[in-house]
C-alpha cells in the first residue's frame, strides 16, 4: 500500500529552498483509493456488511437506531454504537457532537498527474501564496503519479484554487502536459470538535476537526 516513506522534505518559498532530512520516514505517502480499498476489505473479513451508495439521513441516539436511504428505499436499524466519519456537516452535529458554525474552515484541491518521477521519498512545501491568502501548495511524488495540491484558510476569497494548481502545473516543466489523472476538492476544518462522543456515537476524522 505504501508509495514511498518520505524522509526528506523541501521548504520553498521564492527562489529560497531548504531541504530538511531525517533520519527515519516521517510519514508515508499512500494512494487514497487503494488505502481505503484495503481497510473496506478489512472491515468485510471481520463480519463488517458494506451498503454501497446509501446516504444516512437521521440518528437517534435515545433509540439506537440509524435511518439511510439506498436505491430510493428507507431503511432502519438499531446499532448500540455509530462511529459518524462522514466529514464537517456530520448528521451527529444534530445531537451536539462534530464541529459547529462557529469552527474555522480552510479549502484544499488537488489533482494527481501521471509521471514517472523517481523520488517517491520526497515532498514539496511551496508558501508562495500571497500574504493575504494563508496557505500553501504542496507536491507530493508516488509511484506512476505526482499530487499537487493546495489548501488555504478561508480567511479571504482570492483567486479559486484550481487556479492556483493549474498555475503552479503550467509553470513546472515536471508536469506541464501530463495526463491529470484526478482531481478532488473539499472543505477542510481548522479546530477542534468540542465533544466527540456521547453514549452510543462517536465522530471521527473530520467530523471531529481532527485535521
Amino acid at each position: 500500500l505504501v508509495d514511498g516513506e518520505v524522509n526528506r522534505v523541501w521548504v520553498i518559498r521564492g527562489q529560497e529552498r531548504r531541504r530538511l532530512d531525517f533520519r527515519t520516514p516521517v510519514f508515508v505517502n499512500f494512494d487514497r483509493c487503494r488505502f481505503d480499498a484495503h481497510l473496506v476489505g478489512l472491515a468485510e473479513d471481520a463480519g463488517c456488511v458494506r451498503h454501497a451508495g446509501a446516504r444516512v439521513r437521521e440518528w437517534d441516539p435515545e433509540r439506537s437506531t440509524l435511518t439511510w436511504t439506498s436505491g430510493g428505499e428507507r431503511h432502519e436499524a438499531s446499532f448500540s454504537t455509530v462511529v459518524f466519519a462522514d466529514g464537517p456537516r456530520s448528521v451527529a452535529r444534530a445531537h451536539g457532537l462534530g464541529l459547529t458554525d462557529e469552527t474555522p474552515m480552510g479549502s484544499a484541491f488537488y489533482r494527481e498527474i501521471e509521471t514517472d518521477e523517481d523520488r517517491v521519498n520526497e515532498t514539496d512545501f511551496y508558501l508562495d501564496l500571497p500574504a493575504d491568502d494563508p496557505g500553501y501548495i504542496w507536491v507530493f511524488p508516488k509511484r506512476g503519479f505526482t499530487q499537487v495540491g493546495v489548501g488555504r484558510l478561508n480567511i479571504v476569497t482570492q483567486r479559486p484554487l484550481r487556479e492556483v494548481v493549474d498555475d503552479f502545473i503550467e509553470r513546472d516543466p515536471r508536469y506541464r502536459g501530463r495526463r491529470v489523472l484526478v482531481n478532488r476538492g473539499g472543505g477542510i476544518p481548522v479546530g477542534l470538535a468540542q465533544r466527540v462522543a456521547r453514549p452510543g456515537g462517536l465522530v471521527i476524522g473530520d467530523a471531529a476537526g481532527l485535521v
